[in-house]
């Protein structure tokens, strides 16, 4: 059961290449980074790339090093830290 409608929210950025943005480009090119425009339009093209930013904004990182096998992974993963009752 809805208690409202919500008006003051903007719409989802579906479909929407953050790397296309010029402040984001000119500031790359900026700081020196110029080289990496071309995999920054590859990644913001990934449609799974705004449930990263939601993800990071939501919840602590955790750097995996290694996966069960040993392996080197050098991954970032999204978790909520849960804190012990006092």
């Amino acid at each position: 059961m809805d208690t409202h409608e919500v008006v003051n929210q903007p719409p989802p950025l579906v479909g929407y290449e953050v790397a296309a943005d010029s402040a984001l480009l000119e500031a790359v090119a900026r700081e020196g980074a110029g080289w990496a425009a071309d995999d920054l339009h590859r990644l913001g093209k990934r449609a799974e790339a705004q449930q990263w930013a939601d993800e990071a904004n939501r919840y602590d990182p955790r750097l995996r090093t290694h996966d069960r096998y040993g392996h080197r992974i050098d991954e970032v993963d999204f978790i909520l830290q849960r804190t012990m009752p006092a």
